[in-house]
């Protein structure tokens, strides 16, 4: 019974030290858990101060953005005012000196290109419109388009039919020449 006795308070004895084994453990994770939970916090406190700021940046943006468009307003109501004030005076009230300034030179865009042709009573289609829109930058910027019906073609969205069909038509109603053609077979146009 005396070696009963001993086996049983040794077993308790085991007993104790994986109980205490397992305190420790359970101890040692709530504290991992409780540090988690403070990174998690801290993370939490970065992420709204960045959250503020970016707010803050953006009710900026917003105030600056309201305070240019005030201006333009107030600048496009000073502007329209001079404007009426001149109308309605005629042209005695332009002083002298600004009556006999030359005109200032002509600025040939795509955009004006496009609205001398609707005065002369060009339809301008949809296809006649892509085109133009492609192909009048390098007339204007070198003189010519060297480019091939398959690269309008492609950068246009048109088959290579309507493009040819949208060219003809430019040069019937007078509107581009044909000056040329490329080593490569491609035809040169110019505005007439």
């Amino acid at each position: 019974m005396d070696a009963q006795m001993l086996t049983m308070q040794r077993e308790a004895q085991e007993l104790r030290r994986e109980s205490a084994e397992l305190m420790r453990q359970s101890v040692e994770a709530q504290k991992e858990v409780a540090e988690a939970h403070k990174e998690v916090a801290e993370a939490q406190k970065e992420i709204a101060k960045t959250q503020r700021e970016a707010l803050e940046a953006q009710q900026e943006a917003q105030r600056e953005a309201g305070r240019v468009r005030r201006e333009m307003i107030e600048a496009i109501r000073e502007s329209t005012a001079v404007q009426r004030e001149s109308f309605t005076a005629g042209p005695d009230s332009i002083p002298a000196h600004r009556r006999d300034l030359p005109e200032p030179p002509h600025v040939v865009t795509p955009a004006s290109v496009i609205a001398e042709w609707r005065e002369n009573n060009l339809v301008v289609t949809a296809d006649i419109w892509a085109m133009a829109v492609y192909i009048l930058p390098a007339i204007i910027a070198q003189g010519e388009c060297l480019y091939p019906l398959s690269t309008i073609a492609s950068n246009t969205g048109l088959t290579e039919h309507r493009v040819h069909d949208a060219l003809r038509m430019l040069q019937k109603r007078g509107c581009i020449r044909q000056t040329g053609v490329t080593p490569d077979g491609a035809p040169v146009y110019a505005l007439k």
